[in-house]
């Protein structure tokens, strides 16, 4: 029998602590020298499990269940070292652990005073609280789960609409025909190959070029041609008469493209002196 409780006490110890009670033979002497090691009834070893008592703290999330456990282990253990807790210094102690978000139930427990408060009455109303907080959070946490998912659907319906009207703005045109010049890349409404109605138009037309802005103004048709119509609003003015020009420098500034759709390459620049209707000389540049 001594050897069967000796086997059994020398289970459950660790192997630290199974290596310091090795030279006891008798399960009693085992027993003893454990208490000596552990359970002494020294100043100190009184003084460290109260600390470690009156430091214990629940913290927001945890279970009561498990810190009641905690609890009422180190009470067991200042037992049994002689140090008897009353009824009311328990449930103080258990009160005074618990987290800030349980000060209003600990209000409401201590409106009675100490003489009206029971060890178990006081467990069975922090359980309740528990269970009843636990319940709450997963409801929130199911609810929150639930909008997620909502959103995240919604988000994934809104990205694909953006990206199929993204498709529809970059449509392909390179296969399209244009049913007036018939050439592919463009609609028949963007068509630049535009036919001039009448014999005699006057126009001025727009086109950005390598940065730069050329207006080419058409004369009438059988007009003088040593006439000029100037357009104030023009960036530039253009001649096909080079002996015109007081300044020239030859300048490759790529092409214009006139009101009836002709093409004509720009092959210099520089400066013009015209004589007005009141006789005064200006520079077009």
């Amino acid at each position: 029998m001594d050897r069967k409780a000796r086997g059994l006490i020398r289970i459950c110890l660790e192997d630290s602590v199974l290596t310091n009670v090795m030279d006891q033979d008798t399960a009693k002497g085992l027993w003893r020298k454990l208490e000596n090691m552990y359970l002494s009834k020294s100043l100190v070893n009184v003084l460290f499990r109260r600390k470690k008592l009156y430091n214990l703290r629940m913290h927001d999330g945890d279970s009561l269940a498990a810190h009641l456990d905690e609890f009422n282990t180190l009470v067991n253990q200042l037992l049994a070292v002689d140090v008897q807790l009353t009824e009311s210094e328990k449930v103080v102690t258990l009160l005074c652990s618990l987290p800030d978000t349980w000060d209003n139930l600990i209000v409401a427990i201590g409106g009675g005073g100490l003489t009206q408060m029971s060890w178990e009455s006081v467990c069975s109303t922090l359980l309740a609280e528990d269970m009843r907080r636990r319940g709450s959070e997963g409801s929130s946490r199911d609810a929150l789960t639930a909008r997620g998912r909502n959103l995240d659907r919604n988000s994934n319906k809104s990205g694909d609409r953006g990206k199929s009207r993204g498709r529809s703005k970059s449509k392909d045109k390179s296969k399209i025909k244009c049913w007036r010049c018939q050439e592919f890349g463009h609609f028949k409404k963007d068509c630049r190959n535009k036919p001039v109605k009448g014999k005699e138009a006057e126009t001025s037309y727009k086109r950005e070029s390598n940065g730069d802005m050329y207006v080419a103004a058409a004369c009438m048709a059988g007009s003088d041609q040593s006439v000029w119509y100037v357009d104030t609003g023009a960036s530039f003015h253009m001649t096909p008469h080079k002996e015109w020009f007081c300044e020239y420098e030859t300048y490759n500034g790529g092409n214009a493209l006139l009101g009836d759709d002709t093409a004509v390459k720009i092959i210099g620049r520089g400066k013009i002196r015209l004589r007005l209707h009141d006789g005064s000389v200006r520079t077009l540049k």
